[in-house]
């Protein structure tokens, strides 16, 4: 009671010190950034503008016109300190940001000026690297921040600094006491968040969705060969059903959609054999499969499309010789006469295909972004592309193998060629969640172990994390993220999993197979409510 009583004081306080001092929050506005160098770095002007826009926002102390709306209102940065002041006073604000950055080979040098309401204009530099050049513009952001609000404590503590984990504090008696030299990291019962039981085998991938048109969601989880159907009751998986592919099938990956628009989902599985395309649709009603379509000769996968990012079904063939996929051949799948064929393209950049991409919008745009060889590669929607990630994204342990063998020259016995392989990266999931503005992308944030520094070829990831990355004009950061996940995910999605008419996060893990690698792997399932 005590507790409650000090911080309605506190607050109190804080509010009553607000009022007394009748200051309103310094208005200011950040010009685009002139970029003097390649033409390839012509995006940092709107990325370097954004960057410092959001890092200079101090709550009740300084408030920034939007760089869109900015944008808007001014044709062109300006080109001297005179137009800077006649920009100030039509934009109305209390400072002016603008500058330029002049890049030469590796190097990135900053030239920023601060105009104030006394029309004194203030000049910041910074000599940086590409490489470099985030961590110099958030220190260059906090120095303009102590001279904006004159506050000589924003550069020693920045908004944006990571709080110190919290400790225990002493409950009253009545509660359970644990002690304060003891750091909380997680929760084993925290309340949002669900865990089925271990199933008795390993899993490729997971879908949810409505397939009897009745409201109730039905989850399918895929083995290798196997697609199983399972409810979600009183806490549990019960499992409802088993479908049986062909022997020889191997199973890449599962979606749901309702692909003729009759109220039902279907499930939609691609599956490779003896190096050929075999994928197939299933129905699902009355707790039973139904085999539509069989031995559909070219892979498929759901994905949002521009301009309206309504999920669409799409597909693309193996290519012949030593490429697997052929670019430029993800097209979208129609159905003539009840059967599934390819029909339009869809523009992408070249090293994208079936399983790797996924679209994200902006504004009246979208960026795409495409997960290869453990990276995340960020594209324009010309096909440019601006920015890679340096940690590693999306990684797998599920392989097709790549024929090497050089045209013309025969084929050579497995033990005369060495075997290589491409490994179909973890879902992309672009989304905008309640309440905010800008999509995100959802993507699988693997860490490889000790045993992937021994071994290249090892592609067991024992522990991940679902990363919510966005895009700043700049490259992608991390939003929010999961806690570590001891286990290794194969995918994931977000799914109205309990029927409640809101999305989880669902999380399809397998357990990690030792360090022999020997040791059986079974699924377990995890779920995390979005707004808890």
């Amino acid at each position: 009671m005590i507790k409650k009583i000090l911080v309605l004081l506190s607050f109190l306080l804080v509010f009553s010190a607000q009022a007394w001092s009748g200051q309103e929050p310094k208005k200011y506005a950040v010009m685009p950034i002139e970029i003097h160098g390649p033409q390839e770095y012509a995006y940092l002007k709107q990325g370097i503008q954004s960057m410092l826009s959001s890092r200079l926002t101090r709550t009740g102390e300084t408030s920034p016109i939007p760089p869109g709306e900015v944008n808007q209102q001014v044709e062109a940065p300006p080109a001297s300190e005179e137009e800077a002041r006649e920009l100030l006073t039509a934009l109305g604000v209390d400072f002016l940001v603008y500058g330029s950055a002049t890049i030469v080979n590796d190097s990135c040098n900053l030239e920023i000026y601060v105009l104030d309401a006394d029309m004194e204009r203030h000049r910041l530099d910074r000599e940086s690297s590409l490489g470099q050049l985030i961590p110099d513009l958030e220190d260059l952001a906090q120095d303009l921040t102590a001279m904006v609000v004159d506050d000589a404590e924003a550069r020693a503590e920045p908004d944006d600094l990571e709080p110190v984990a919290p400790v225990a504090e002493a409950p009253p008696q009545d509660e359970a006491y644990v002690s304060p030299h003891f750091e909380f990291r997680d929760d084993p019962q925290a309340a949002g968040r669900w865990r089925s039981q271990t199933l008795p085998f390993s899993s490729v991938g997971i879908a949810v969705g409505d397939t009897q048109g009745d409201g109730e969601q039905n989850i399918f989880i895929l083995a290798d060969r196997r697609v199983h159907a399972y409810r979600m009751h009183e806490e549990r998986l019960d499992h409802l059903s088993t479908y049986e592919a062909p022997g020889t099938y191997q199973n890449l990956n599962i979606n749901v959609l309702d692909t003729n628009r009759d109220g039902k989902k279907e499930i939609i599985v691609s599956a490779v054999q003896d190096k050929r395309a075999r994928s197939y649709i299933l129905g699902f009603e009355d707790n039973e499969f139904k085999e539509l379509h069989r031995r559909i000769g070219f892979f498929m996968n759901v994905t949002k499309t521009p301009p309206n990012y309504e999920q669409t079904l799409v597909g693309q063939r193996i290519a012949s010789g030593s490429r697997l996929f052929r670019p430029g051949a993800v097209q979208e799948v129609i159905f003539t006469d009840g059967e599934p064929e390819l029909g339009p393209g869809i523009s992408l950049p070249d090293r994208a295909n079936i399983f790797n991409f996924a679209f994200l919008p902006r504004n009246d745009d979208h960026l795409v972004v495409v997960a290869e060889n453990d990276r995340l590669e960020v594209y324009s929607s010309d096909d440019r592309r601006r920015y890679t990630t340096s940690e590693e994204y999306a990684g797998s342990g599920l392989g097709l193998e790549i024929d090497d063998t050089m045209p013309g020259m025969g084929q050579t016995s497995p033990s005369e060629r060495e075997v290589s392989y491409y490994y179909i990266p973890t879902r992309l999931v672009t989304t905008r969640l309640e309440g905010q503005d800008e999509y995100q992308l959802l993507a699988h944030k693997h860490f490889s172990g000790r045993l992937a520094s021994v071994f290249q070829r090892y592609r067991n990831f024992p522990e991940g994390e679902i990363h919510a990355l966005f895009w700043d004009d700049v490259g992608l950061n991390i939003h929010w993220n999961t806690r570590r996940i001891q286990a290794s995910i194969e995918d994931f999605g977000l799914y109205d999993m309990d029927g409640d008419g809101n999305k989880e996060l669902v999380v399809c893990v397998n357990t990690h197979p030792g360090i022999t690698g020997m040791q059986q792997q079974r699924t377990i399932v995890l779920a995390y409510k979005m707004d808890q």
